[in-house]
């Protein structure tokens, strides 16, 4: 109770954005770009009182699909499966090599950036990415030894099902308060209000599929869901504690 009271009325920080089209998103998609944002976060600890300091990165299905990211071949990253522009056989147009589907080697799955990449495959990578923002953010927190809440920062979706990705995969990173962005009517307000109650932490009997694919009912009952505030942001102070 004593956080929810503190989150009510609490002073936001976020870091500004970039200058490249992504505004900042851009920092999550190589390791050394990694390191300067969570750089940015402590300076940002550093330079000021307040009481929850934001992710401020829109990883967003929307987002990314409205910045062309998907299929952008220019934007290196080394969180895909394949180097960009070599999951394919093909000449380097600059040194002559040949390559032919040259992997990363660093355990990631996705093949992003290509064409038609599918909805699911888009939330689980801009779910991972926001994770990692939420543990680059904790990272800076700890070294700075700075009491502020971390806010993982969710922006509105007109796609619901992929908000609540978005909510879901912040959650698994356990940040101290969701800061939900362009949450800016009454209607949209009630969508998010009902995504909560549908994920809120309970105690249910789950099923996993036995060696021939049926579905077995445990005999126990595990914790599914999640209990963190979401605090809607309006002209960067909080508007709503939900």
């Amino acid at each position: 109770m004593a956080a929810r009271s503190i989150l009510s009325s609490a002073r936001i920080s976020s870091l500004l954005p970039t200058k490249d089209k992504l505004l900042g998103t851009e920092r999550l998609l190589l390791e050394s770009n990694r390191l300067l944002l969570q750089k940015a976060y402590g300076d940002q600890l550093a330079s000021g009182d307040f009481d929850v300091l934001t992710t401020s990165i829109n990883t967003s299905v929307n987002f990314l699909d409205n910045h062309n990211f998907w299929n952008d071949m220019s934007r290196d990253n080394d969180i895909s499966y394949y180097k960009v522009g070599r999951g394919k056989k093909g000449v380097d147009p600059v040194s002559g090599e040949e390559f032919s589907f040259q992997k990363q080697g660093n355990g990631y799955r996705f093949c992003v950036p290509r064409t038609l990449v599918s909805l699911n495959e888009k939330r689980q990578f801009s779910g991972m990415m926001l994770q990692k923002a939420v543990v680059l953010l904790r990272d800076a927190m700890e070294a700075s030894k700075h009491d502020a809440f971390l806010g993982a920062s969710i922006f509105m979706e007109d796609d619901l099902e992929s908000l609540e990705h978005q909510l879901q995969e912040a959650a698994k990173a356990a940040p101290g308060a969701f800061c939900i962005m362009d949450c800016d009517d009454a209607e949209k307000v009630e969508k998010l209000k009902e995504i909560l109650l549908r994920n809120e932490k309970r105690m249910v009997r789950l099923s996993k599929p036995n060696t021939v694919g049926r579905m077995i009912k445990d005999d126990y009952d595990s914790e599914v869901g999640f209990d963190i505030p979401a605090l809607v942001i309006r002209d960067g102070k909080v508007d709503k504690l939900i």
